[in-house]
């Protein structure tokens, strides 16, 4: 099963570089791996389920790193850093994601709770409370903010990262001021 899911993911992503979100179906991925029909919708019968496996396959390769003795801002910036580091070799793959999401709000919607629940554990992994009313808040601002990360990052042509870096760490100091003007953002859970 472990060889079927890595040959299913190897192709999903050449699917989603090659036909973007429309192309994550079933049908389409079934063709492009030469695995029957049956089996590639038992792994994956939506376009949705290809996308959680994709995103699943990035979360598996994402580098762990101690989290000890580091400010909350490192810890955010690192675990954003460690996420964009495993999609390098799908950046292509990544470039026609975000293209096609600002077309397609639905896809957005669809993804929205997966992607809060990654920015919910990016949040507690840097002891940010998001129990209450306002870690709903923070989780949401979060989550708008690493999709514009991605964005970023998918546009950065340069060698050593220096536009998606410097936009992480000023992106997280804004965060931090705005601790200052909503009390209680970053606070520690």
């Amino acid at each position: 099963m472990t060889e079927f899911r890595e040959t299913l993911t190897q192709e999903a992503w050449k699917l989603l570089q090659e036909h973007g979100l429309d192309g994550l179906t079933p049908d389409l991925l079934s063709k492009k791996s030469c695995l029957s029909p049956v089996d590639v919708r038992q792994l994956c019968p939506s376009p949705l389920s290809i996308f959680l496996l994709l995103f699943s396959d990035v979360q598996e390769k994402v580098q762990p790193f101690l989290a000890d003795n580091l400010s909350t801002h490192d810890i955010l910036f690192e675990g954003i850093m460690n996420h964009l580091d495993a999609l390098t070799i799908h950046k292509n793959a990544i470039q026609r994601f975000v293209q096609d999401l600002e077309l397609s709000p639905c896809w957005l919607l669809d993804i929205k709770p997966y992607i809060s629940e990654w920015s919910r554990q990016r949040l507690n992994q840097a002891h940010i409370e998001t129990a209450d009313l306002m870690g709903t808040v923070r989780i949401q601002v979060f989550t708008l903010f690493c999709l514009y990360i991605l964005r970023i990052w998918a546009e950065d042509d340069t060698l050593d990262q220096s536009v998606t870096l410097a936009a992480l760490d000023g992106g997280l100091r804004k965060l931090e001021e705005w601790q200052e003007m909503v009390p209680d953002f970053f606070r520690k859970g």
